[in-house]
């Protein structure tokens, strides 16, 4: 089985980029609305060319002999050499301005995010932690699957090397193995499927649109979840895995992503929703077609943008006000995953506040508190604890009841 996958040593991988950045166009994009699924995948999404970057080192440095209190531009011009490569010089830099402006967020944000480029993963989790401290909501929570991310990577390699697929296996049953069950293991009751994905399709969109851990990252939380998914969820992971495939050298690596698949439930759900009379194997070769379609689109947007960008550097025209003119507010990308996510924040925060009422309402009589019942109730072991939810659930409710009954009684 060793034979079949070649060792992948560390210092030799360039594509690993688990990214949660921060600089001017973090905050222009999030501003905007998030690219479907599909478009992550085969990276058909506005993005800025390798000669913009060189134009923004450029531009900061001279910002910054004149304005050195602008520390945000430390941020610019660290991310503009991590994107270009130059992880040593990003870390110097926010080093750098650490010591001239502490504590920051961003700061830590982009220093962890640096590190783990620079393949040192535990000095990166550090400050990711560092970072996910001083303000957890950034980005709508994507550091915390950054960093699940980043120890899931870390689980998988053995004498300081691993292989590519993390989870290599194709067998349905040996899918516990996946970024899917480590992080739903991980998290426990907290795991939340939209949260996750969302999270790893940011990571794509703000770090590296063709890095084959993300791909297989997110092919795996598409292919573990059986509910709370698009119907699609199925072919898109079949598609994650796929474009990961594309996404390395090592041919052994792209026979292994080609044959990992969905468990056959998905795809049985995702031929639920297709025509009867046609094969499942037929629909799936004409979505290939499609697929290849969406490759060859992604490539034209990142070659007329790269051609734009090329030109008004050029011509001395502000490249960051032209792109921002042209092509941030078609981001569709951006606005569907911060739109997605604001939603899934404020279904927690009416959660909370649910739970706060009802306990409010408990608290107002005397004879029946949750505290009250929790004391009664002998707590043994993980079943009698489910028990007293319950109780503890029906308890609120009764007492609920109980005041409606007697507002209504005053009243009449």
């Amino acid at each position: 089985m060793k034979k079949r996958f070649l060792p992948i040593i560390l210092s030799l991988i360039g594509f690993i980029s688990l990214a949660c950045m921060w600089d001017r166009d973090t905050i222009s994009f999030e501003k905007e609305n998030f690219p479907s699924t599909l478009e992550i995948i085969t990276g058909n999404f506005i993005r800025h060319s390798p000669e913009f970057y060189q134009w923004r080192i450029k531009d900061r440095e001279t910002k910054l002999k004149s304005n050195p209190k602008q520390w945000n531009y430390y941020d610019d011009l660290a991310v503009a050499y991590d994107k270009l490569g130059n992880h040593t010089k990003a870390i110097a830099l926010m080093q750098k301005k650490d010591k001239l402006y502490p504590n920051q967020y961003e700061t830590y944000a982009n220093l962890g995010t640096f590190y783990i480029h620079n393949k040192e993963y535990k000095k990166g989790l550090k400050y990711i932690d560092k970072a996910i401290y001083i303000n957890p909501d950034a980005h709508f929570g994507r550091e915390i699957y950054q960093k699940y991310l980043v120890e899931y990577l870390l689980s998988k390699i053995k004498n300081g090397r691993f292989t590519l697929p993390l989870n290599p296996y194709a067998q349905n049953h040996y899918y516990q193995s996946g970024f899917y069950y480590y992080l739903k293991k991980r998290q426990k009751e907290k795991f939340n499927i939209h949260k996750a994905r969302l999270g790893l399709m940011g990571m794509v969109k703000f770090g590296k649109h063709n890095s084959p851990i993300l791909m297989e990252a997110l092919g795996d939380l598409l292919a573990g979840e059986n509910k709370n998914i698009p119907n699609n969820a199925p072919y898109l992971a079949y598609l994650a895995y796929k474009r990961a495939g594309m996404c390395v050298k090592n041919v052994a690596a792209q026979q292994l992503y080609n044959k990992k698949n969905p468990p056959k439930n998905q795809w049985f759900k995702l031929k639920y929703y297709m025509p009867q009379k046609i094969a499942l194997q037929k629909v799936i070769g004409r979505l290939d077609k499609s697929f290849t379609q969406e490759i060859k689109e992604a490539q034209k947007l990142a070659f007329q943008i790269r051609n734009d960008e090329i030109n008004w550097i050029a011509t001395a025209t502000d490249p960051e006000a032209k792109f921002d003119e042209k092509y941030l507010k078609k981001d569709n990308i951006a606005k569907y995953i911060n739109g997605a996510r604001q939603g899934l924040f404020m279904m927690e925060n009416r959660r909370k506040n649910l739970n706060k009422e009802l306990d409010t309402i408990a608290n107002k009589d005397s004879v029946l508190k949750p505290e009250t019942i929790r004391q009664t109730v002998p707590q043994k072991n993980a079943t009698n604890n489910n028990s007293l939810s319950l109780i503890t659930f029906i308890a609120i409710g009764c007492v609920a009841l109980i005041l409606v009954v007697r507002r209504f009684i005053r009243k009449s």
